[in-house]
């Protein structure tokens, strides 16, 4: 029998599920109850799954726990149904009054502008209560742009701009000019190199990380360097969580110096060539809380120095990637021993391959007697 104290967590995390010291307590009490622990629950920053309905026909999208992206139908004569999910938002091909008017009146918190050309940004001033803000392919965006968004959307809590071209200081500085931002994910990787963006300058990032709000920086591009990473933690004391992907690699003393990040709680490192050296640099993150290993093929003779940081909780081994081959196949014998070897350190482990969906968020447990 569940509790009522247990219950009351859970009505409150369902309210306010970016407290992630209401989840854990929410977490302990389930399992202390005897009760399975719901995917979404598990998972920081995961809302739990909940009807969702408009008047006007909108496509609804939602990022799932996985991060993978789902189309979850068009709302207009029936509720669409959002499964567990860290986001969602109207995906638009085409800015125009009409479709700003759907999107305001359902007030959905995210759209994705499929189509981000020259000046689309400044029309979003009819959208002053967007929160989040997807635009791929974001590569016409101009300084002037970016700049338009502090105006236009005042409330805008998170941006994600896709393959953006080439971005140096100006354009960093004018995005840096919406002081609500919360959470930025520069994205571009691409296998063939044509469709990554470009740093003209490492200082580009100090406007970015000194944003009085910012939490969370996902940046994805083959030119991420040492440099980049290193300057984090001097200018962005309030990040809590990180993400890298698809670079080439940067050395083990850039991930320590993420250990100055005194608030950093979840990294995720996705698609980039990392060591033994690199892994074994973890244990310097003291405050991190989850950390997610993705896409790194190259790990797989390697996972013996991983050294868990002293207050890890969650590891995750996620074998979809970018590009090369996933893990599939990670190394039986090496998930057994990891998990046995982490678990015996209160870290729960956890599994996804390309072709393992076999609980909520694409992931599995695994345990000593668990090939992965």
């Amino acid at each position: 029998m569940v509790d009522e104290a247990w219950r009351d967590l859970e009505r409150r995390l369902r309210l306010t599920p970016d407290d992630d010291d209401l989840r854990r307590r929410a977490v302990e009490a389930r399992e202390r109850s005897g009760v399975d622990v719901p995917g979404w629950m598990a998972a920081p920053g995961v809302r739990p799954a909940r009807p969702f309905a408009a008047e006007r026909p909108l496509e609804i999208v939602a990022r799932l726990a996985s991060g993978d992206e789902i189309s979850v139908g068009h709302t207009g004569a029936r509720p669409v149904e959002l499964p567990a999910h860290r986001a969602f938002w109207a995906a638009a091909h085409r800015v125009d009054a009409v479709a700003l008017e759907s999107v305001r009146d359902a007030r959905v918190p995210g759209l994705a502008l499929l189509d981000g050309k020259r000046g689309t940004l400044r029309a979003l001033r009819d959208l002053p209560d967007l929160e989040l803000l997807i635009v791929r392919p974001a590569d016409r965006l101009a300084a002037d742009d970016l700049a338009a968004l502090a105006d236009a959307v005042p409330s805008l809590r998170a941006i994600e701009l896709d393959r953006p071209g080439r971005i140096g200081d100006a354009e960093l500085a004018a995005l840096a000019r919406s002081a609500s931002l919360e959470s930025i994910a520069l994205r571009g990787f691409d296998p063939s190199g044509a469709g990554d963006w470009r740093v003209t300058a490492v200082t580009g990032i100090a406007a970015l990380v000194e944003l009085p709000r910012l939490r969370e920086l996902v940046l994805e591009t083959r030119t991420l360097a040492d440099a980049w990473i290193e300057a984090l933690p001097g200018a962005a004391p309030r990040l809590e969580r990180v993400g890298l992907a698809g670079c080439l690699g940067f050395t083990a003393d850039a991930i320590s110096s993420l250990g100055r990040l005194e608030v950093l709680r979840e990294l995720s490192i996705e698609s980039c060539r990392l060591d033994g050296r690199a892994l074994a640099s973890l244990v310097d993150l003291s405050s991190l809380r989850s950390l997610r290993l993705a896409g790194l093929g190259a790990l797989e003779g390697a996972l013996e120095e991983l050294v868990p940081p002293g207050r890890l909780e969650r590891l995750v081994l996620d074998g979809r990637c970018h590009h090369g081959a996933p893990w599939d196949e990670l190394t039986s014998s090496q998930v057994r021993r990891l998990a046995a070897r982490l678990e015996r350190r209160g870290v729960r482990v956890l599994v996804t391959s390309a072709r393992d969906e076999r609980s909520p968020g694409g992931t599995r447990a695994a345990s000593p007697s668990d090939g992965g």
